[in-house]
């Protein structure tokens, strides 16, 4: 449903998800989460020019040496890796 909100661009719910995603440890949750990380790759891909995917790629980019390990959180950064330029991920 969430994704759903975003694909269809309203505003309101976006910006209000984008405002959690800006948290660090909430962030570190999701991308490790089997369904929410679909969240983040889908908040991120359909509003990659906003400041705040900007700002929360830099923070997946910090996180990503910490859960290099984890399946899936692997997989849903090296996909936003190739969506934004955030240089090698390791």
């Amino acid at each position: 449903m969430i994704e759903k909100c975003i694909k269809v661009d309203l505003s309101d719910v976006s910006n209000a998800i984008f405002d959690i995603l800006l948290d660090e440890q909430i962030l570190s949750e999701m991308l490790t989460h089997k369904f929410a990380n679909y969240v983040v790759q889908t908040a991120m891909i359909h509003n990659s020019e906003s400041e705040k995917a900007i700002e929360i790629a830099k923070l997946i980019k910090k996180l990503a040496k910490s859960l290099k390990n984890d399946e899936i959180a692997s997989k849903a950064i090296v996909k936003l890796s190739r969506n934004f330029d955030m240089g090698p991920v390791q």
